[in-house]
């Protein structure tokens, strides 16, 4: 995920949108597809983190909030990579941060997050599940497999071309990672009281 804000506004760094958040509480807005998203998530727990408010305006559909935030309409918007990167190339919006803990590879020199907000982290990630009874070495051939074809350099290349980065994991490493996510995204529902209607 990248933060983005629209070409010319006066924001251009994570400490920036801070600042301006502290001096002017609620006034700011950020645009997401809906309540409870990945992207209203990510700007909670950014507000969590931040110590600040800002104001949450919902859309329907994925295209809205960029035309709103290219239009003026919002200020800031979290937003996945891919999608927003034809509209940072063609220099409609300004990426500011990239969300997760490392520097994203489409992204040289746009810093992350965490290096204003020591340990914030949002990313998308993927994993294969079976069933829970699954036997031990059942489990760690199809991990062992699984990783041979990450490591294809034809399989990493595709997965480039759509925005993806390959770090293989351990069966134990996805299932602290499954359960870390479920409990800091369970917090940050409960502490800025978010409701799915």
């Amino acid at each position: 995920f990248v933060v983005v804000v629209k070409t010319h506004s006066p924001i251009r760094t994570v400490s920036d949108f801070i600042a301006e958040a502290k001096r002017r509480p609620g006034k700011l807005s950020y645009g997401t597809v809906g309540v409870g998203s990945v992207f209203h998530l990510a700007a909670e727990l950014f507000n969590s983190m931040a110590k600040v408010e800002t104001l949450h305006v919902p859309f329907k559909g994925g295209a809205a909030p960029v035309v709103a935030l290219m239009g003026g309409e919002i200020d800031i918007i979290f937003a996945t990579i891919t999608g927003s990167m034809p509209h940072i190339q063609s220099n409609r919006i300004r990426a500011i941060a990239v969300a997760s803990k490392e520097p994203s590879y489409m992204l040289p020199g746009v810093p992350t997050v965490a290096e204003t907000l020591p340990g914030f982290d949002v990313t998308s990630f993927s994993a294969v599940a079976g069933p829970p009874n699954m036997p031990k070495p059942i489990v760690m051939r199809l991990n062992r497999e699984f990783h041979a074809v990450l490591a294809d350099p034809e399989t990493r290349k595709h997965v480039q071309t759509i925005g993806g980065d390959i770090r293989p994991e351990t069966p134990e490493q996805i299932k602290n990672r499954v359960e870390g996510e479920i409990a800091k995204w369970r917090r940050i529902v409960a502490e800025r009281k978010i409701e799915v209607r």
